[in-house]
């Protein structure tokens, strides 16, 4: 796995590329991949990759998907149940999938085209909602670049949050791409 320096340097080499209009959602989509034991250091560190973006010329939005679940529950009307019994959270994801969508698509309304909408906390929603189907709801509204700091492996064209068994294919950028390692 890139140690953090080496994913700076392929995210700072990625955003010297020219970026195209024409794309797909997957295509203006980055999976910044990184072992899940760097995921405090990535989002302790989420001013780095700012500045990273603000030198290369590009505008930034963040948003702090960690932060959303206890807002989400605490406006949920089972919300005592569920801190009873936390096991049932699964059940809602769908609700909790909309609460972060709609997040996200606040932030990205205020999206310009060079402008890159970083989601960090991605690893908090392990076991409640895929990372998979918050991109898949998300990358529609984006205007600029999705950049999803993701604590998991990324290998064969399939991505593991937390490297746990599931996986999915998605056709988004990796950084580090495989072959930078």
């Amino acid at each position: 796995m890139a140690s953090f320096e080496e994913i700076m340097s392929a995210y700072r080499r990625h955003l010297s590329l020219p970026w195209a209009s024409n794309l797909s959602d997957a295509e203006r989509t980055w999976i910044l991949w990184y072992a899940p034991a760097l995921e405090r250091r990535i989002t302790a560190q989420a001013i780095e990759f700012e500045q990273a973006a603000r030198e290369a010329g590009y505008g930034w939005r963040q948003v702090e998907l960690s932060s959303l679940i206890p807002s989400w529950l605490a406006t949920n009307r089972h919300a005592r149940r569920l801190m009873k019994r936390p096991n049932e959270i699964a059940a809602l994801s769908g609700d909790l999938l909309s609460h972060l969508t709609q997040a996200i698509r606040t932030q990205a309304e205020a999206q310009s085209e060079r402008d890159i909408l970083a989601l960090f906390g991605a690893g908090a929603l392990f076991g409640l909602v895929s990372v998979a189907s918050v991109i898949e709801t998300a990358a529609p509204f984006i205007r600029g670049r999705l950049l999803v700091a993701f604590p998991g492996v990324y290998e064969g064209g399939r991505y593991r949050l937390l490297d746990a068994r599931d996986s999915w294919n998605y056709h988004a950028t990796p950084i580090p791409p495989t072959s930078y390692l």
